[in-house]
C-alpha cells in the first residue's frame, strides 16, 4: 500500500491526495466527509477529520506512518473548485438465504445489501446469520465470497 501521500495547502486549507480504491481498502469509503473533493480517481481528504481518520485506520492496518510530500500554494487551490466527495463505490456485497448458498441458487436472496466498508458488510451479515439465515458478504470488483455465515438460530 502506498506510504507516501502528497499534501496539498493554500493559506486557508489543506487536503491530502489519495486513490479512491485506497479508501475502500481500508473500509473508510463511506466515511469519508463530502468537505473532501475528488477528482477522477483520488480523493483530496479534508485535514480536520478525513485526514486524522485516514492515518488512524492506516497505522492500525499497515503498522506504518503515513508520509507527506507538502505542497505549499499562496494562492487559492484549485482543489476547492473539484466536485465534493462521494462515496460511489459499493464495493462488498450482503446476501442472505433461507438456504444454503453453496448448495442452491442463491441467485434470488431473501435480502440483499450494498456496503462502501468491508466492516459494516461483514457486521449485517453476522446479524441476518444470529437471526437464522445463510448470509455472506462478496466482492463486487471480482464476485468472490469474502465472508459465508451458516445460521445460528432456526427461522421462526
Amino acid at each position: 500500500m502506498q506510504k507516501v501521500f502528497n499534501f496539498f495547502s493554500d493559506p486557508g486549507h489543506g487536503w491530502m491526495a489519495v486513490k479512491k480504491r485506497q479508501l475502500v481498502e481500508l473500509g473508510i469509503a463511506a466515511k469519508i466527509t463530502p468537505y473532501s473533493y475528488q477528482r477522477g480517481d483520488t480523493a483530496y481528504l479534508e485535514e480536520d477529520c478525513d485526514v486524522a481518520l485516514f492515518f488512524e485506520v492506516f497505522q492500525k492496518l499497515t503498522g506504518e506512518k503515513p508520509v507527506l510530500k507538502n505542497h505549499f500554494s499562496n494562492r487559492s487551490s484549485k482543489i476547492r473548485n473539484y466536485e465534493s466527495y462521494r462515496c460511489d463505490s459499493e464495493a462488498f456485497r450482503v446476501v442472505a438465504s433461507v438456504h444454503d448458498p453453496r448448495t442452491e441458487d442463491d441467485s434470488h436472496p431473501e435480502m440483499e445489501l450494498n456496503s462502501g466498508s468491508l466492516e459494516a458488510a461483514t457486521r449485517q451479515a453476522k446479524s441476518w446469520a444470529r437471526n437464522g439465515y445463510w448470509s455472506a458478504v462478496y466482492d463486487q470488483r471480482t464476485g468472490e465470497a469474502i465472508h459465508d455465515f451458516t445460521p445460528e438460530a432456526s427461522l421462526q
